[in-house]
């Protein structure tokens, strides 16, 4: 009997995967020249980077971005070449192909005091 006519179209717009969740429970350790940070694990296959942003709370009034993409999805990072006995901020994002998390909450550190010289 052969084909029917072609059917209307129908539009369909698919849903946009959400970005990872924000970073949690961030915490800080500090040595003279540097301070590694971790966080807990989003829970997000698609986390692709982290973001770190930090600040030295007596000099810079906004957070800067120190590393735009770690690059990798450990939940630890070390910054290092640090001031020593200086306070610093830090927040993290994460990063995944679905775009940026919210942001983290704070944690302030301050690096440890040089020993005094005898």
């Amino acid at each position: 009997h052969g084909e029917s006519k072609i059917s209307k179209f129908v539009s369909i717009h698919t849903k946009k995967l959400p970005p990872p969740a924000a970073p949690a429970n961030l915490t800080a350790t500090s040595t003279t020249t540097s301070v590694t940070l971790a966080w807990n694990d989003p829970g997000d296959d698609s986390v692709t980077g982290y973001k770190i942003l930090s600040r030295v709370t007596a000099t810079q009034p906004a957070l800067g971005i120190l590393v735009a993409d770690t690059g990798s999805s450990d939940h630890t990072y070390t910054v290092d070449n640090l001031e020593p006995g200086t306070k610093y901020a830090f927040r993290i994002i994460a990063l995944s192909d679905h775009g940026e998390s919210k942001i983290s909450k704070f944690v302030s550190i301050h690096t440890k005091k040089l020993p005094p010289h005898s």
